[in-house]
Formats: structure tokens, C-alpha cells, sequence
């Protein structure tokens, strides 16, 4: 399926592109009627996103945890990219899952700034995506498998490119050495205590990321998610937020609180950042928290 007519003939909401661009034809491209007469030579072809879910993958780092995805039968790339796009049915919203700019000091070794985009869950009027068939930038649009385009089941997109998003962003921190155990056991205690996953899903969730990474020790570091629940039952401290921002030299909690908030993680306390600076909440065993909304002192105390 490359041609205008062939997306046609199977009733796929197509559009025409200029030439070697991702730009439409014309100004009303969102709601004009297309027919194979609008077509020319050299135009790329567009999809239009109404009752399709395109899955962009604008950083490879993002493919390493492609099976948070729901299997899929429409597959393309470009140029010597086999995997950029995966297309389902189905009807979401554009949701895009970007690394925050505080944390820049760890992509700016990337070829390309579009990496600060990892991945894009694309859909919804007013969106398009180019498809196979077409030419941009110089490069091919092919497929990479072509068997059917299957709807996205339980409408979970969003949600699984979020657990491939904040995958990726914790491999880009990864340590390259030291600190790795506590690093991977910081991660297991956020996700013990903000979210409702068991203890396996943690540790795989967490395993993939050091598998990514080559870490040597990735078996130990897999089962944190099962060290940090039966801390919690025990009542005993668990490593988190606090933790991270020490690993990672970092003054200010928001940008943890962006990248976690991608799997439902909302902030345990929105003036943790406000007292960042404070080396007392970053204990290795003692998660200090903020003394209270008008607390002007700096001084931590736990959550009463």
C-alpha cells in the first residue's frame, strides 16, 4: 500500500502532501473531501489522525521499550529508520512526552534536538501523519510490516506510551556508575507509594530500564519493586523523591515530578522543590518532607 489509490481503495482518509514535505495541500486540508483526482505526481501522502492513532517515536532510545505497546500490524519507518511509527484505529488525543529542559545536561550529546521529543501518541481532527509512499527530507517512507491496522486496545495508548516515555527518560539518567543500586531502589519506592502497580510489575518496570543500560547487576536491581513494598508494609523508610534529586545533584524536584507524572504519578508534595536546596531531605534512609504549605523556614519534617 503506497499509492494514493491504494489507501483509497481502502477507505483510509488520505490527503495530499507537497513534494517532499509534510506539509498539506492547500489551506482546508482538515475538512475538504479527497478523491484520487487531487493527487499529482510527486505529492506525498498524508493520513489524516480522525479515527487513527499514529505512535511516533521521535527518540530510538524509545524503541528499547516498545513492548509497553500493544502489538501492531502497521509498521513504518524512514530512511535507514526501520521503526518510526506504529498506526492503529481508534481515536485519542495528541499527547506529546518530552524531556524537560531542566535535565538538558543529559541530551546534549544528542545529534538531534528533536530527541528531546521521545515519543508522541498522534490523533484527533486537525492531525495528519505521512505514510509510506512518500518522501521526506530526502528519505523514503516505507513499511516495515503491513498486516492489518488493528484498533488500539482498551484505548490505552496514552497511558502505555507514557510507561515507554518515562522508561526512556530514566535510562537517559541512568548512572554509568555508582549510585546505580540506589538509583533503581529510589525509582522502585516512587512507584511503591504513588502508584497502585504490584511489586512485579515494578520489578520489571525497573529491570527493563537497567537491562537497557547494560548494567551488570540488572537481576538484583529487578527486584526493588518487591524491596520497597515490603519496606512500606514494614514500615520501614523507602527511598524516593529525595533520593533521586541527590543522585542526580539536582535543587529542584519538578522535573522528576514531569517525568513520573507520565505514569500517574502526581507530585507528594508541591513544595518539595521549594526546599530542594535543603541536604537534610535528602537522606538515603529518611523521606523528609516540607513542614507544612506556609512553612517559610527551610525546615523538613515528615507528613503528618
Amino acid at each position: 500500500m503506497i499509492t494514493p489509490k491504494e489507501y483509497l481503495d481502502m477507505q483510509l482518509d488520505i490527503i495530499p502532501c507537497q513534494k517532499d514535505s509534510r506539509k498539506p495541500v492547500g489551506d482546508n486540508w482538515q475538512t475538504k473531501a479527497i478523491n484520487i483526482n487531487d493527487f499529482l505526481e510527486g505529492h506525498n501522502i498524508g493520513l489524516r489522525l480522525g479515527s487513527h492513532i499514529d505512535i511516533d517515536f521521535d527518540n530510538p532510545l524509545a524503541l528499547k521499550f516498545i513492548n509497553y505497546l500493544a502489538p501492531c500490524g502497521a509498521i513504518f519507518g524512514k530512511g535507514d529508520k526501520k521503526i518510526t511509527h506504529l498506526l492503529y484505529k481508534g481515536v485519542s488525543k495528541k499527547t506529546s512526552f518530552v524531556f524537560p529542559k531542566e535535565l538538558s545536561k543529559w541530551t546534549n550529546s544528542f545529534s538531534d534536538p528533536h530527541e528531546n521529543t521521545i515519543i508522541e501518541n498522534r490523533s484527533g481532527k486537525g492531525f495528519q501523519t505521512i505514510v509510506p509512499g512518500s518522501v521526506v527530507e530526502g528519505k523514503e517512507v516505507k513499511w516495515n510490516v503491513l498486516d492489518s491496522i488493528s484498533p488500539y486496545p482498551n484505548n490505552t495508548s496514552i497511558a502505555d506510551c507514557g510507561k515507554v516515555a518515562l522508561s526512556t527518560a530514566l535510562l537517559i539518567l541512568y548512572p554509568t556508575d555508582g549510585n546505580r543500586d540506589e538509583f533503581c531502589f529510589a525509582i522502585g519506592g516512587v512507584l511503591a507509594r504513588y502508584t497502585k502497580w504490584t511489586e512485579n510489575q515494578i520489578d520489571e518496570f525497573i529491570y527493563n530500564i537497567a537491562a537497557a543500560s547494560n548494567d551488570e547487576e540488572v537481576r538484583s536491581r529487578g527486584k526493588k519493586g518487591t524491596h520497597a513494598k515490603k519496606q512500606m508494609e514494614s514500615g520501614a523508610p523507602v527511598m524516593g523523591f529525595p533520593k533521586l534529586m541527590e543522585i542526580l545533584n539536582l535543587d529542584d524536584a519538578k522535573p522528576l515530578y514531569d517525568i513520573f507524572s507520565w505514569v500517574g504519578v502526581k507530585p507528594p508534595n508541591k513544595h518539595l522543590a521549594a526546599v530542594g536546596s535543603c541536604r537534610s531531605c535528602r537522606s538515603a534512609t529518611s523521606p523528609h518532607w516540607p513542614s507544612g504549605p506556609n512553612s517559610t523556614s527551610g525546615r523538613c519534617s515528615p507528613p503528618g
